[in-house]
């Protein structure tokens, strides 16, 4: 496909990219690519390898260059807040960004990860209003996750396996919607075996179990205590069936990993970025093409 692209790229042309560290896993330019191609708009999506030291340094030179925008990956969504020059509500509330705009030497930053993390739980008509959910992790998507949590009416516990953060993101959600979060210890077993056999919803906001480490991981949590009315939603989407989601599917557990977030999260990145509404089904299709292509 991007012979094809590139076979027509013209001086008319504007390019459009995801910034990561590391990059090469990235699904993102086969989707967006795909989409690009789909609406014939004079657009390429390319993946740039940048390390945390030079993130400053690459968003000022791509903006110079009168890039789109960007997309920003594991780790620099919350290192590129302060870098903006203006911040979309969410993404100034969540103090995540994921989705970057460059408009007339500012950028302009976003978070499009609450919105692909909802859709698909919305498609199954999850009820997600009075759910008791715990989510692993306090990161980037951590965050905007449990933002969105929050929105939704749930209660949420957030476990991390560095305590301050999570106890300070709980802290931060609890003063907009108050007692709604609850900050867990990871070493407190009787705590977070409480919270997991009450659990509807369980999120693994974490790259823990990402191939080509998963045959590593040892989950030190109490997974096999959930109770098999809960949904287990693993945000890694490579191995297509991580080992978080065999063991809930071993408990009876509905399980689904980030493959559809990934989809959703860009979409609304591609609306922000060209005004138009992508084919959502082109982008998943060509996802799950490349995914499986990596893996064979």
């Amino acid at each position: 496909m991007l012979d094809s692209i590139k076979s027509h790229i013209g001086g008319d042309w504007r390019v459009i990219g995801v910034l990561g560290y590391p990059v090469q896993h990235s699904l993102s330019p086969a989707m967006q690519n795909a989409a690009i191609q789909a609406l014939s708009l004079p657009l390429v999506y390319v993946p740039f390898e940048v390390s945390p030291e030079h993130l400053a340094t690459a968003l000022d030179g791509l903006s110079a260059l009168n890039m789109v925008g960007v997309n920003l990956t594991i780790p620099h969504k919350e290192a590129a807040v302060p870098l903006m020059d203006a911040l979309a509500s969410r993404a100034d509330r969540i103090g995540s960004v994921n989705t970057v705009v460059f408009d007339g030497g500012k950028k302009i930053g976003y978070s499009t990860d609450g919105i692909g993390f909802l859709t698909p739980l919305h498609e199954r008509r999850f009820q997600l209003k009075g759910a008791q959910c715990v989510i692993i992790g306090a990161g980037g998507a951590g965050r905007a996750i449990l933002y969105a949590l929050g929105e939704s009416g749930a209660s949420v516990s957030i476990i991390n396996r560095t305590p301050t953060r999570s106890e300070r993101l709980a802290a931060e959600v609890n003063q907009v919607w108050p007692g709604i979060a609850k900050h867990l210890e990871w070493a407190d077993k009787t705590e977070v075996e409480a919270a997991f056999r009450s659990c509807d919803l369980l999120v693994n906001a974490t790259p823990l179990g990402m191939a080509p480490h998963d045959k590593e991981v040892e989950w030190d949590l109490p997974l096999r205590t959930l109770p098999s009315t809960a949904f287990v939603y693993d945000l890694v989407y490579r191995p297509a069936k991580t080992r978080l989601m065999e063991i809930a599917e071993d408990c009876g557990c509905e399980t689904m990993n980030g493959l559809k977030m990934l989809v959703h999260q860009g979409a609304e990145s591609f609306r922000i970025w060209t005004g138009i509404t992508p084919p959502v089904a082109v982008m998943e299709r060509a996802a799950l093409e490349q995914l499986r292509s990596c893996e064979a």
